[in-house]
């Protein structure tokens, strides 16, 4: 069984896993085609099984070539998935963000291949459904609430309401570098100019493109 373990611990830390322990069961008849299931300790947090295919075995290197699967299904390695998903989100959104995925050592995909995590900027939150291909590569997300970045809504709507208003006018939606979309689809920024100040009322749709904008006063 030592070169079945070695092979396993090889593989999983080819993956940025750490295997802390392997058990596999020591009546597996040795021939292509065995199958059998090893217990998996990684990082020293949470034991794995996974199931193994022997496709072949040297006899004189005793080396060996292992099909190999996770028990309960697809999984992702959490940590580079957290650094990963950390630097694409914070570039898309355009402000540093936190996103972790959890932490045990792997986290598995359900039957869409989908998985949640949790994202985080200063105060802001938001939960993250990533969307997975068949090769485990993340190739899309959904935020609940969708976030909008404060630097591009202001950039956005300053041109329109000075066209509307002045020339000076200033636009404030808040000290948050981004914005949680509201269920109702209304931020409101401040705006000023000469001393005078007013309420701007946005109305931003579902994929965060405003809808429209009109100055106001918020509800009391």
């Amino acid at each position: 069984m030592k070169g079945f373990e070695e092979t396993i611990r090889r593989r999983v830390s080819e993956n940025g896993l750490r295997a802390t322990k392997i058990s596999c069961p020591p009546d597996v008849e040795v021939k292509p085609g065995a199958r059998f299931t090893c217990q998996v300790e990684l990082d020293g947090k949470k034991t794995y099984a996974l199931d193994v295919t022997l496709k072949k075995l040297e006899k004189t290197s005793f080396e060996v070539d292992l099909d190999t699967a996770w028990r309960d299904g697809s999984a992702v390695v959490v940590a580079r998935l957290d650094e990963g998903l950390t630097k694409q989100l914070s570039e898309q959104l355009g402000n540093p963000v936190t996103v972790k995925c959890g932490d045990e050592p792997l986290r598995f995909l359900d039957p869409q291949h989908k998985l949640r995590c949790e994202l985080s900027a200063d105060t802001v939150k938001s939960s993250a459904t990533i969307d997975f291909d068949d090769k485990l590569e993340p190739t899309g997300y959904h935020l609940d609430p969708p976030l909008l970045g404060r630097a591009k809504l202001e950039e956005l709507l300053t041109p329109a309401v000075r066209e509307k208003t002045t020339p000076s006018v200033k636009i404030d939606c808040g000290p948050s570098a981004l914005l949680a979309r509201p269920a109702d689809g209304v931020v409101w920024c401040s705006i000023s100019d000469a001393g005078k100040q007013a309420k701007l009322k946005v109305e931003v749709d579902g994929e965060l493109n405003v809808q429209r904008w009109a100055v106001t006063a918020p509800p009391k």
